[in-house]
């Protein structure tokens, strides 16, 4: 099940506490952000991304000319487990995970095109998103797994997720 709620862009300063249950991926396009998670700070500049783990407390701060690419989905087992075991952030550039980042702007493309006035998508968009989303998170599973992930938490199996997006 695919769940959208709109496509976000930022050019003010915010700073922002709270528990997500999304996992959350950023590509900054200008600017810098201050990620406080748990008890660690991170810092991404232009030209990072960042994937941030579901279900942590964090605060974040950005600087006033930030623009960036948010991508906040849940991607869970049946039973309501995160499908990648992370514990902290991945952080990376652009330019080493540059496959990551173009299906992270192709899965984003789908709601910065006007909607039907009645927002349903017709049958090849809706096939066409769901393919982009299934890639972008089997890249996304590749790129933690390579840095360190336990490989048997990211086996997947597609006709057995639940996979939701909130852009």
């Amino acid at each position: 099940d695919y769940k959208v709620t709109g496509v976000q862009t930022c050019a003010l300063p915010i700073l922002l506490s709270q528990w997500n249950p999304y996992y959350t991926f950023w590509l900054l396009k200008r600017g810098r952000a201050e990620m406080r998670i748990e008890d660690a700070t991170h810092r991404v500049a232009a030209g990072q991304w960042i994937i941030v783990p579901p279900n942590l407390f964090r605060r974040h701060a950005l600087s006033e000319n930030t623009e960036l690419l948010s991508l906040s989905f849940q991607w869970t087992w049946p039973l309501g487990d995160p499908v990648l075991a992370m514990r902290s952030p991945v952080i990376g550039r652009a330019n080493h995970a540059a496959k990551l980042c173009t299906q992270v702007r192709r899965v984003v493309r789908y709601f910065e095109a006007p909607w039907p006035a009645n927002q349903k998508l017709v049958v090849a968009q809706w096939l066409g998103f769901q393919r982009d989303c299934h890639e972008f998170l089997l890249t996304m599973s590749q790129v933690v797994t390579d840095r360190g992930l336990d490989r048997k938490s990211t086996r997947l199996n597609s006709s057995h997720l639940v996979i939701s997006y909130a852009v």
